[in-house]
């Protein structure tokens, strides 16, 4: 490993502070901007696009930041990896898109332009490399990317969405923002891989480990993502899904510290299991734990305590019922903690989840 885990997760934090920071300046602006509707509208159209994201990348970020951390010490063995792993992505990337393009052109019609911007984070799957970094354990050049790309993205919110008809530029805006930050990646890729080696290609190698790795993603994507579907579907209007979406985003916010910790010790804990040092895995996964409930349980009766004060002043009027929305949703941020460090940090790199 390239770093220590204190130094990794310092630079994951800060980023995580920076995306903690960034929602406190855009969001009482959006809210009173884009209003209940507008944001519900988005989160709708987020919500449909994210279920085709999903099957675009399926289990595809999970298996190569695992395979990839295996073969820290092999850049042989991490190139053919890496292509194996690009390549796959991009043909699954491409069937996606196009079953997206013709569902939604013929059901979508009434945000048909929403669909379209918002779509192109389906692309987004196959240009993405961060896990090549981050299964290396190459936290900072993540972070920095990360800071850069969320800092210009709140700069442009600022600058150009102004009222209610910006929508379509708002989503715009943070699609190409996304776009941008992968490409950033691109420069440093041949530090740590080599060109493809035609012969070794097998772009399917790995395709029944990424689709059972998949199952978990579908599992929490319905207490994610499928929430919004439904709320949009069943509501005559825009509003209640906006004020979910404003309740959710507050809940988030103190559990990016808590991911954070996951996110840093997952090429470590890969590593560990590839050398099958057994002492150290069970001392880093306790450490974890003792982390996610000494940060998880004080943030979330936090956020209950404060939330029918904190919704008035901070999204402004309208928004009454978020706060309540505000209590449930908090709890969330123990849930997906714990949830997080067992499949990520143990299921995962044990290759447990193959023998389901």
């Amino acid at each position: 490993m390239s770093s220590n885990i204190a130094s990794n997760y310092i630079y994951s934090a800060a980023y995580q502070i920076l995306a903690i920071l960034t929602p406190f300046l855009t969001t009482p602006y959006l809210s009173r901007v884009l209003m209940a509707d507008g944001i519900g509208r988005i989160s709708f159209v987020a919500s449909i696009v994210h279920h085709f994201t999903l099957f675009a990348s399926l289990g595809i970020y999970t298996y190569a930041q695992r395979e990839i951390s295996y073969s820290q010490d092999n850049r042989a063995e991490r190139s053919r990896v890496f292509w194996n792993i690009k390549i796959f992505a991009i043909i699954n990337v491409l069937i996606v898109y196009c079953i997206f393009l013709v569902l939604t052109y013929f059901f979508a019609q009434e945000n048909y332009l929403l669909y379209l911007i918002y779509g192109i984070n389906i692309f987004n799957t196959a240009l993405d490399v961060s896990w090549l970094f981050s299964g290396m354990g190459e936290f900072k050049l993540l972070a920095l990317r990360a800071m850069a790309v969320r800092t210009m993205n709140t700069a442009l919110i600022f600058i150009f969405v102004k009222n209610k008809s910006d929508i379509p530029i708002y989503l715009l805006l943070g699609v190409s923002c996304t776009i941008s930050g992968h490409f950033l990646l691109y420069k440093s890729l041949s530090k740590y891989i080599d060109k493809p080696d035609l012969k070794k290609i097998n772009p399917f190698e790995g395709l029944k480990t990424i689709l059972i790795l998949f199952i978990p993603s579908i599992a929490t994507e319905i207490y994610t993502v499928l929430d919004k579907t439904m709320i949009g579907l069943f509501t005559i209007d825009s509003f209640e899904n906006g004020y979910y979406e404003s309740a959710l985003k507050i809940s988030k916010i103190p559990m990016m510290l808590i991911l954070a910790m996951s996110s840093v010790m997952m090429p470590r804990m890969g590593y560990l299991f590839h050398k099958n040092d057994t002492q150290k895995i069970h001392e880093y996964l306790y450490m974890t734990y003792r982390f996610v409930f000494f940060l998880g349980v004080p943030l979330c009766l936090g956020l209950i305590g404060i939330s029918d004060n904190f919704v008035s002043c901070f999204f402004g009027n309208g928004y009454i019922k978020t706060a309540g929305l505000m209590k449930i949703t908090s709890f969330l941020v123990i849930a997906i903690g714990i949830n997080n460090v067992s499949g990520t940090l143990y299921f995962i790199p044990a290759k447990k989840t193959e023998h389901i």
